[in-house]
């Protein structure tokens, strides 16, 4: 019942199919043409696969950027190094520290309200320090 309905479809859309003995008997007839298949679709499958080739397990890690610009009263450790920070807390009384990670939607927000303390205190005896941290 299958095969009648299959052939019916067939010859309405116009296709037919080849029956599986047909197959068999059509590559042991051309075993070159067989050869010739089965060579390109493994090399087609090495070239454009996905599953063959290496995936990398992480991505590279991006290049830290600065979160304010170098002309603000912040100073900025974009690659997360206290040492400069260290040396403000050393020279200076009071000391306002932003820790923050580039991504994080929070610390772009609080970004414009640090940089506005920033230049309400820039006379005064304090400094204004942001560290960035590790991702």
């Amino acid at each position: 019942m299958a095969d009648v309905v299959k052939n019916n479809v067939a010859r309405k859309i116009g296709v037919n199919f080849i029956k599986p003995n047909e197959l068999l008997r059509g590559m042991a007839r051309h075993p070159e043409l067989c050869c010739i298949f089965i060579t390109f679709m493994i090399t087609f499958i090495i070239k454009y696969g996905t599953s063959f080739k290496s995936k990398p397990v992480t991505l590279p890690p991006k290049q830290p950027q600065y979160m304010f610009p170098p002309t603000s009263y912040v100073l900025d450790s974009p690659r997360g190094s206290l040492m400069p920070l260290i040396e403000v807390l050393n020279a200076q009384e009071f000391v306002f520290v932003m820790y923050y990670a580039p991504w994080c939607y929070k610390s772009k927000a609080a970004r414009s309200e640090f940089l506005k303390a920033a230049n309400y205190f820039k006379g005064q005896a304090s400094q204004f320090c942001s560290v960035q941290t590790p991702s």
